[in-house]
């Protein structure tokens, strides 16, 4: 892979929301997409032809297919990753950070629902 690669992947992957880290799991997800499907459609043609008729045209039909395009929605699965049970994604969006329930008091959230004191109130309190 090319250094301006590798560049552009590490300046897009905040953008496009890729996420980096601990705490990310993955899940199916379905979703919709169009796509434009052909078939062929069959048609009636009234044609003339030469008989020993009076006015001596006959006419006879004949099928033909002509082919039409239809828009038909379709069901996929892809997977997508996204924040484990208990963590949330931070501010830029591409790491995933422990939720606590209540205010972490003096301290931060280090786990789901588990406080850590900073270390200048360890000593305080």
């Amino acid at each position: 892979m090319n250094f301006e690669l590798v560049c552009f992947i590490i300046f897009l992957s905040p953008v496009i929301g890729i996420l980096e880290g601990l705490n990310i799991c993955t899940r199916q997800e379905t979703y919709t997409t169009a796509v434009k499907i052909s078939e062929q459609q069959p048609y009636q043609v009234r044609e003339y032809t030469w008989c020993l008729n009076f006015p001596p045209r006959c006419y006879k039909y004949k099928i033909k297919f002509k082919t039409v395009y239809k828009t038909q929605n379709l069901v996929k699965t892809r997977t997508v990753e996204d924040c484990c049970k208990g963590y949330t994604k931070d501010v830029t969006e591409t790491h995933c950070k422990p939720v606590c329930s209540k205010d972490c008091l003096h301290g931060t959230c280090a786990a789901p629902d588990e406080c850590v004191r900073d270390w200048i109130w360890r000593t305080i309190l």
